[in-house]
């Protein structure tokens, strides 16, 4: 079991304190793990695997992830399971599957299957489920596929991620979604990472969003990571100013 809890403002208010994670579950080597409450989705097993740097990652997971299960996913019982074919070759399936959430989010399943091989990862993961929209029923939908190599943190890695989604992001019919990740890090403890995001509405063929961060993570003892973030705003097609952003920070697992 675990909870997890964020304060976002010390003068009290409706949203000053939330749950991020709380789920109780059950694993057995053989027959797998079981979860059910607010936690990370089988989509985000997948679709996450560039959304690895503290300051600044993947916008699109997070734009509506409670209701839609794109990353922390209330209301959902997962199944997980891992078969191994050989030692260097493993294929995982997750499971999901979200209650009604607020008036215009239908129940919604997720399908997410995964392989391992040579320290290379290859994923795919179905989302879907209806939303109500000015009085009409659509089905919201998400194809992503992901590749990648490595492990973040330890020398090389590097990820790639496309979605194809269908009133997923913003209730917009059809849109594109592009993340890439490319990662060292060194033996002293300093992992350095660029990314690189983007989200087209397939329909019109405008970029909603796009942005590209340089990032700095150093070890400084085991528990405690402190990190520094540039992010460039790369522009958009739909007239949102937007601003680069910089951050500096650090980390600490009691």
């Amino acid at each position: 079991a675990k909870g997890e809890w964020a304060i976002k403002y010390l003068d009290g208010g409706d949203t000053s304190f939330s749950t991020r994670l709380g789920y109780i579950g059950v694993t057995h080597d053989q027959a797998g793990r079981l979860v059910a409450g607010t936690q990370w989705s089988p989509y985000y097993d997948v679709a996450g695997v560039a959304d690895k740097p503290i300051a600044f990652g993947n916008a699109f997971l997070y734009d509506n992830h409670y209701n839609l299960g794109s990353a922390r996913a209330e209301k959902m019982v997962s199944y997980r399971n891992t078969l191994s074919v050989s030692e260097d070759v493993a294929f995982n399936i997750g499971l999901g599957w979200q209650g009604k959430q607020e008036a215009i989010y239908d129940t919604r399943g997720q399908i997410a299957i995964s392989t391992e091989f040579a320290g290379f990862g290859l994923g795919y993961v179905y989302n879907g489920g209806d939303i109500e929209l000015g009085g009409k029923k659509e089905k919201s939908e998400s194809h992503v596929v992901a590749a990648k190599f490595g492990n973040y943190g330890k020398g090389l890695y590097a990820a790639l991620v496309y979605g194809s989604n269908e009133y997923f992001y913003d209730d917009l019919a059809e849109t594109k979604q592009y993340e890439a990740l490319l990662a060292y890090g060194l033996d002293n403890g300093l992992n350095i990472s660029v990314n690189y995001e983007e989200v087209e509405d397939d329909k019109t063929n405008k970029t909603q969003f796009s942005q590209s961060a340089v990032q700095f993570e150093y070890t400084v003892v085991s528990g405690l990571v402190a990190f520094a973030a540039y992010q460039f705003d790369l522009g958009n097609d739909i007239g949102d100013k937007e601003n680069d952003q910089y951050t500096v920070g650090a980390r600490y697992f009691f």
